[in-house]
């Protein structure tokens, strides 16, 4: 199958630019007029994501195929919630340790106040058909990974022939590719680390998916664009390929994708471990390539 998914998205709330609101209820106080929103602001506007969501989950004949969407936020987070309801919302339903079915397809879990979902999320990924095969993983140079990128992009539209399927840098197959930094490099490359969640070295990763959205991999085509550019004029020491690394994975079994910005929270779910011990990463994005994706 030459096809992402069906895929689960697992949103890390309280590391993402989205705030939740409960629904708002009738006079009755037993139905609501409004449903949940999980809202984020942009240039002075508002959008609610779980129409988005749906609509996406909804697709099954293009890609993304999105089958489930879970929205995680920590039970810390409200833990001093008011046991009444409050200015028209039902405030009740915002407390640790409860779980809420937004839509058929949408799901909102608030952890335990002890229990970080950095944590769940880790639990719940490990183990699972749900991660690349790290151990296969092929490290390629910008140079490769730029080609294979831009073999995504124009490939997207057309059928495979027997010559796609047999070199290695065509992406036909779900693939992602992950990046990560080492220590060192000039002033313009650490501002471009900073923007890419690449703050420190040997810490982070930053996933490009390729073939599962046409958006999306033309993202993942001007990050890498973007990391030759930042190139370095000067010795080896200073050229940008001396301080990253680029691995191809293969996604066919990937079925869940984390969103987060959380750097800590990333790195643990890419070098992850299954539970018979082999190299098993996940796979994370983040707020601007939801953007990308749905």
């Amino acid at each position: 199958d030459e096809r992402w998914g069906p895929l689960t998205l697992h949103l890390d709330g309280c590391n993402l630019p989205l705030g939740l609101r409960p629904p708002i209820l009738n006079n009755d106080s037993t139905l609501p007029s409004m449903p949940w929103q999980l809202i984020s602001k942009q240039n002075d506007s508002a959008m609610d994501w779980i129409p988005r969501f749906h609509t996406a989950a909804s697709k099954t004949n293009e890609p993304p195929y999105i089958q489930n969407v879970e929205i995680y936020f920590d039970g810390a987070k409200y833990q001093d919630n008011e046991t009444h309801n409050k200015q028209g919302t039902n405030t009740k339903l915002l407390v640790p340790e409860s779980k809420h079915i937004i839509s058929d397809r949408i799901q909102l879990r608030i952890t335990p106040v002890n229990i970080e979902v950095d944590d769940v999320l880790v639990h719940e990924i490990c183990g699972t058909p749900s991660a690349t095969n790290a151990d296969s993983a092929r490290i390629l140079t910008l140079t490769e990974a730029i080609q294979l990128a831009s073999n995504a992009a124009a490939n997207e539209r057309t059928q495979p022939t027997d010559a796609d399927r047999n070199t290695s840098l065509t992406a036909r197959i779900p693939t992602v590719l992950i990046v990560t930094r080492s220590k060192g490099g000039t002033k313009t490359h650490k501002v471009l680390f900073q923007k890419l969640n690449l703050r420190r070295g040997d810490e982070g990763a930053l996933c490009l998916p390729l073939n599962l959205t046409s958006s999306l991999t033309h993202h993942s085509l001007r990050i890498l664009k973007q990391l030759r550019h930042a190139g370095g004029k000067g010795g080896a020491k200073d050229t940008i390929s001396s301080l990253i690394r680029i691995e191809q994975r293969d996604a066919s079994e990937l079925r869940h994708l984390v969103i987060t910005e959380d750097v800590l929270l990333t790195h643990r779910i890419v070098n992850q471990e299954s539970n018979g011990g082999e190299s098993s990463g996940g796979v994370v994005l983040n707020f601007e390539q939801l953007q990308h994706l749905v």
